[in-house]
């Protein structure tokens, strides 16, 4: 039996061509992964900040047909339960553009209701999937599920495997003081203690991991590693100078890491007219 005919695609093709319009030619998409530690060291002022930068900065600059995975990390070496877990794709937002033949056919150089239209419907799409994406998060954010330690560095690698299968751009997001606080490479590690950093100084310390934390798909991804904190400023340090190391030993692309780092990527908010010109 012959495959059902849909002339759909045909017909909008043909739409577009007799307006004079084209789409624009896709690009690969963003793959963002958001981890959220969830320690109980990060409850209560740290919570709602990571919940201000996500609503202000992160999610108003997802983009059409980026891949997002949001993840919770508690528990001992494991992320949080499954049912805090957010993975989701954007609907695509197609861009289309007048050509020559558009004002040859209408002799003015107004808006085409058919690009309107179509830009109006994937705007809406896309907007109602970002909305989703914002409540979803605000559901993790305000879970109770915490965990006693935090295991950041079991994060980096879950991160380092989803964005290793990316095709387009990769962004890691960091919501966390970087505390860590876990048993390692046959050591404890406690980041917020004295006596461990006159032990282990930050470059030295990330040679001394074992190699099953080592992080292939954060190559070349842009990081932004936000609500680094800690009790004293010689340990502040320490704990930014370990991260730092140890994200440039993933040879990333790029490092904001702060208390309040600077979010670069720019919000997507365009209008149906800005998508058909």
């Amino acid at each position: 039996m012959l495959p059902k005919f849909h002339p759909g695609p045909l017909i909008l093709a043909a739409a577009l061509l007799l307006t004079g319009c084209h789409a624009s030619a896709p690009t690969e998409p963003d793959t963002i992964v958001i981890l959220i530690d969830k320690s109980e060291s990060t409850t209560g002022p740290k919570n709602a900040a990571y919940a201000d930068y996500l609503t202000r900065f992160v999610i108003p600059a997802v983009t059409p047909g980026a891949h997002v995975i949001l993840e919770p990390i508690a528990g001992a070496n494991t992320y949080s339960d499954p049912a805090l877990r957010i993975v989701t794709t954007m609907p695509p937002v197609t861009m289309l553009h007048k050509d020559w033949s558009y004002y040859l056919l209408k002799g003015d150089i107004s808006v085409d209701k058919t690009c309107l239209a179509h830009a109006e419907s994937d705007l809406a799409s896309f907007n109602a999937a970002r909305a989703q994406l914002q409540s979803e998060a605000e559901r993790v954010l305000r879970s109770r599920e915490t965990s006693g330690s935090t295991f950041l560095l079991d994060g980096m690698k879950e991160a380092s495997e989803s964005l290793e299968q990316r095709s387009g751009r990769g962004i890691l997001v960091v919501l966390s003081d970087g505390l860590e606080d876990s048993t390692t490479s046959g050591q404890s590690i406690k980041f917020d203690q004295d006596a461990f950093w006159s032990r282990h100084p930050p470059a030295a310390l990330v040679r001394e991991l074992d190699p099953a934390h080592t992080t292939p798909g954060l190559k070349g991804a842009k990081i932004y590693f936000f609500g680094l904190a800690a009790g004293s400023g010689p340990i502040y340090t320490h704990v930014r100078d370990f991260w730092r190391s140890y994200l440039s030993a993933a040879q990333v692309g790029n490092i904001a890491i702060g208390h309040q780092p600077l979010y670069e990527e720019p919000p997507f908010r365009p209008t149906a007219t800005d998508l058909c010109k």
